[in-house]
């Protein structure tokens, strides 16, 4: 398990890698949800399961590193969540009056987090390379891409690789591109 942070195109993503068994630790899981704010807490417990609490758990922790890091907010940022879900950063969080965005993803083993003064999506995602799955991707595919991507992935040396490459552009995309809070209020 191991965190880094590098830069992509002016803005800095915060990675986190689980090639181990198990996530966190009980005792890790209970120290790192008694400092989270209230809402982050609250969002946190609602995942389904205990994988995916973790999952939300670290990127929030990566995102609080990334604000550290590079804009030197040492508080633990406040979120807010949009009626999609996505979580955004209060108008409490600038850095040189500039109002701060971030954009946060998890799989089964990895998580991301991107923090930057603009706003900003990313998104990652796992190979699947299942029989079964090779349907619903088809349907997918058809669904979100030109003909001229969905032509790319069906004659790509690697089809599972390539789809889920142009799916994880797609939900980054429209992470980046979805609503961001207008002022201090932020509707939940």
């Amino acid at each position: 398990m191991y965190t880094n942070g590098y830069y992509w195109n002016m803005f800095r993503i915060y990675r986190y890698n689980n090639d181990q068994n198990g996530i966190l630790t009980d005792s890790l899981r209970e120290r790192a949800l008694s400092i989270l704010p209230e809402n982050v807490k609250e969002h946190v417990l609602r995942s389904a399961n205990r994988e995916d609490r973790d999952h939300s758990l670290i990127v929030y922790l990566l995102l609080a590193f990334g604000l550290a890091e590079d804009f030197g907010i040492d508080e633990l940022p406040c979120l807010e969540y949009l009626d999609s879900g996505k979580p955004v950063l209060t108008s409490s969080c600038l850095w040189h009056g500039h109002q701060l965005y971030c954009s946060l993803s998890h799989t089964g083993c990895a998580c991301a987090a991107a923090v930057a003064d603009f706003p900003v999506g990313i998104d990652i995602q796992e190979i699947d390379r299942l029989p079964e799955k090779r349907a619903v991707r088809h349907r997918a595919a058809r669904r979100l891409f030109t003909e001229k991507i969905c032509e790319k992935i069906k004659t790509s040396r690697d089809p599972e690789r390539e789809f889920i490459r142009h799916f994880a552009i797609h939900e980054a995309l429209y992470k980046q591109r979805s609503p961001q809070p207008l002022s201090g209020t932020v509707p939940r």
